[in-house]
């Protein structure tokens, strides 16, 4: 449900907006349709398809040695050399004919090691005809115990079923790990729950590229995967120290979305934590889901950042029901 036009009464998302205003635009709202007809065209979100046979394979160079790759689903990076390859990332199973093919055009050498940088399928689901080829696979603690059990994700309404036991990394860990190879110590880091409860990113400090998997969806609102233990106050946290290590050189590589520059994850950042703080000082003078959504705390990000696939509506809703569950938790914690 996506929502421009409040008439005839008009709200602004600041905690000195008054109740009785909001209460009004409620009632208009619960009794008459007319305050959700008026949907903008949000932007098309590109990335995904379904023609597996046909979608167009996308590779940039980043710097030396380094790849940007991408199909349909999550962003990929690919770094080779002499000692082999690393593969963050993965896509669709129905890609990997083809997305294995590219890859052995880039390196002559075997690739020896894939990342996943949370559990979620779109950037898993080559995993097990990856490591049938020898490849190891490596991710996060959680993100493994992700994978061995059934998963809800709630905005997708899917259920996915435990992976293959060939699909699971063989190697996680709970907070950073270093990969020495080709000449580069790669470091894999984990912060904080954020987009789920396994995100990690990728570091290549000598080349100067990180990928963050979708701790960063480029010009698009992200996912919270509150099931897979996603936590809207993760972000700032995670997003910050990865801030304090990069540049303005920088190739940023998102989950989904373009190749980005430090500034632009800068933006994202700033927009996630104005959307999480608006909503926490609407729930903090007592509105409920719906009249916040229509305080319209997004109002002037919507048009850079919704699109078809996460509305306004969707991505208010996403950060209400996780500031909900940590209060929630934070309550039961303090119970006698």
């Amino acid at each position: 449900m996506l929502i421009s036009s409040l008439s005839p009464c008009s709200v602004t998302s600041d905690r000195s907006a008054s109740l009785g205003m909001l209460r009004c635009c409620l009632g208009i709202a619960l009794f008459s349709s007319a305050a959700h007809v008026f949907a903008e065209p949000w932007k098309t979100a590109t990335g995904f398809s379904d023609d597996f046979a046909n979608v167009p394979i996308t590779v940039e160079p980043l710097r030396e040695n380094i790849y940007f790759i991408h199909a349909s689903g999550g962003n990929m990076v690919l770094a080779v050399g002499e000692d082999g390859a690393l593969l963050v990332d993965n896509e669709f199973a129905e890609l990997n004919e083809r997305l294995q093919e590219t890859i052995s055009k880039l390196s002559p050498k075997p690739l020896r090691y894939v990342f996943n940088t949370h559990w979620h399928w779109d950037h898993t689901g080559m995993n097990e005809a990856l490591a049938a080829t020898g490849a190891v696979i490596l991710a996060h603690d959680q993100s493994r115990e992700r994978m061995l059990t059934p998963q809800h994700h709630q905005f997708f309404d899917r259920t996915s079923p435990p992976v293959a036991r060939a699909a699971l990394p063989v190697i996680t860990f709970p907070r950073a790990m270093s990969l020495h190879l080709n000449g580069e110590s790669i470091q894999f880091l984990y912060t904080s729950d954020a987009h789920t409860d396994g995100d990690a990113i990728a570091w290549f400090p000598k080349s100067n590229v990180v990928h963050l998997g979708d701790l960063y969806i480029s010009e698009l609102y992200p996912i919270i995967d509150v099931n897979s233990g996603g936590d809207v106050n993760g972000y700032a946290p995670a997003l910050d120290a990865v801030l304090a290590v990069i540049d303005d050189d920088t190739r940023v590589v998102p989950g989904h979305g373009r190749v980005a520059s430090r500034a632009d994850l800068q933006i994202y950042r700033n927009m996630i934590v104005t959307t999480r703080d608006r909503v926490a000082a609407l729930m903090d003078d007592g509105l409920l889901l719906e009249a916040v959504l229509l305080a319209r705390p997004t109002r002037e990000f919507d048009q850079a950042w919704a699109s078809d696939r996460v509305g306004p509506d969707d991505w208010v809703t996403m950060v209400f029901n996780s500031l909900t569950r940590t209060r929630q938790a934070g309550a039961v914690r303090s119970s006698p």
